[in-house]
C-alpha cells in the first residue's frame, strides 16, 4: 500500500498530467535497475482519474539490462519506441513521465529528437542539475575514501563510456 508521501506524490503527478491538457497520450520510462511494473500504481491512478488515456509504459531495458546497456543506447531505443507508438497512433502531442535514470535519458531524448511531439516532461527523483557523491550506502567510510572511491568508479574510462549520454 502507498505511504501517505507517495499519495501526495500521485496526485500532485496526476493535476500536473491530467491539467496539461486532457486526455493526451503518457509515455513512462523507468529507472535505474527498474521496469515497467515501477508504474502500475501511477497507471491505476491515472486510469482512475481520466478513464481512457493511454498510458505507455516502456519496458526497454528493464532491471539489470538498464544498469548494462550505455546511455546512450537506451535514449536511441526510447526515440525509437515513442516515435513508433506515436505514428502507429497519430499522436500530435503526448507527455513524458520518467523516474530517475530515466529521467535524465528522456531528458536527452527531447534535446536528440527534434520531432518529438512532448507537451509536459514530467522528471521524477531525476537530478538535472547533476549528482555528486555516493548515496548512502557507502557513508560509514570517511570522506576523502569515499570522495576517491567514487572518483575512481564513476570516472574511469569505461564506466563513462556506459554512463554518459554523449558520443
Amino acid at each position: 500500500s502507498a505511504t501517505m508521501a507517495q499519495q501526495h506524490l500521485l496526485v500532485v503527478l496526476l493535476a500536473a498530467v491530467c491539467t496539461a491538457t486532457a486526455f493526451k497520450p503518457v509515455f513512462m520510462y523507468h529507472g535505474w535497475g527498474g521496469a515497467a511494473p515501477d508504474f502500475e500504481v501511477l497507471v491505476a491512478a491515472i486510469e482512475e482519474v481520466h478513464p481512457g488515456t493511454e498510458v505507455h509504459v516502456l519496458d526497454l531495458y528493464p532491471w539489470e539490462e538498464s544498469r548494462k546497456v550505455p546511455l546512450f543506447e537506451q535514449a536511441q531505443g526510447v526515440i525509437e519506441a515513442i516515435r513508433n507508438i506515436s505514428d502507429a497512433h497519430g499522436y500530435t502531442e503526448y507527455h513524458l513521465v520518467c523516474h530517475s535514470q530515466g529521467a535524465l535519458i528522456c531528458r536527452s531524448v527531447l534535446q536528440m529528437m527534434g520531432d518529438h511531439k512532448v507537451d509536459t516532461f514530467i522528471s521524477l527523483t531525476g537530478p538535472q542539475m547533476g549528482q555528486f557523491g555516493l548515496a548512502g550506502d557507502l557513508t560509514w567510510l570517511p570522506e576523502p575514501i569515499t570522495d576517491r572511491l567514487a572518483h575512481f568508479l564513476l570516472y574511469n574510462w569505461v564506466d563513462d563510456r556506459r554512463y554518459t549520454v554523449r558520443r
